[in-house]
């Protein structure tokens, strides 16, 4: 996923007296932050002209995810993986845009990427860093992001609150058979594919990937009979 040495937001306890960015299903039930109702999002995507006034939730905002077949993205805090092609791809197909991530995942980078606004998802109102922006919530992330191609970038929860508002998925697939404590469902059926560029083993990417970009599937009821 990354240009950097990243470790997904997982659903492991913090240090004590930390609470996670956002609380997993089964701890609040999915309750989501104020102003973040599915009316909320779409009125913020709308007053970026993102989103046609007939349309559901969900414009101009990519995922990017590096993930196993079977969806591992990160052990023990960190990638499983080194990928210096995807790292270089990422740069280069992020650079101007707005990257959105969880505060853990930013934390495991230690600094702002260059080229890039970094907008950091945490329910802490004291944390800040240098550089960065900070929202509690999907709504006031699009806001920041003004004008900037969204880019959601991990972590593991993350991700799976940000995927129905995904209209593109950039998926790294990488062929490594190894185990992982941090894993995410990644919403196939929901996107068709577009392009995929295959890159081999080399003296700097310890596995072999495939390059998926993909765009969400039409509604069959958006679908002109």
């Amino acid at each position: 996923m990354s240009e950097f040495s990243s470790r997904p937001d997982s659903s492991l306890p913090e240090s004590s007296g930390q609470t996670p960015d956002h609380p997993s299903a089964s701890q609040v039930g999915e309750m989501p932050s104020a102003g973040d109702s599915p009316s909320e999002i779409a009125r913020s995507l709308r007053s970026r002209d993102l989103l046609p006034a007939d349309h559901g939730v969900g414009c101009s905002i990519t995922a990017v995810v590096a993930a196993t077949p079977n969806g591992v993205i990160g052990d023990d805090q960190d990638m499983p993986w080194r990928l210096s092609s995807d790292l270089k791809r990422f740069k280069k197909a992020t650079m101007g845009g707005a990257l959105i991530m969880g505060r853990k995942t930013f934390e495991s980078i230690g600094r702002v990427l260059p080229g890039r606004q970094t907008i950091v998802l945490t329910r802490q109102g004291h944390w800040q860093f240098p550089g960065t922006q900070t929202a509690s919530g999907k709504s006031e992330a699009i806001a920041l992001a003004a004008d900037r191609r969204i880019f959601v970038v991990g972590g593991g929860q993350i991700y799976q609150q940000w995927f129905p508002l995904c209209t593109e998925l950039w998926w790294t697939r990488v062929w490594a058979n190894v185990s992982g404590d941090t894993r995410i469902d990644l919403p196939l059926d929901e996107f068709e594919l577009v392009s995929q560029t295959s890159f081999p083993v080399t003296a700097k990417d310890d596995y072999p990937t495939d390059w998926l970009r993909m765009r969400r599937r039409v509604p069959s009821s958006s679908l002109p009979s």
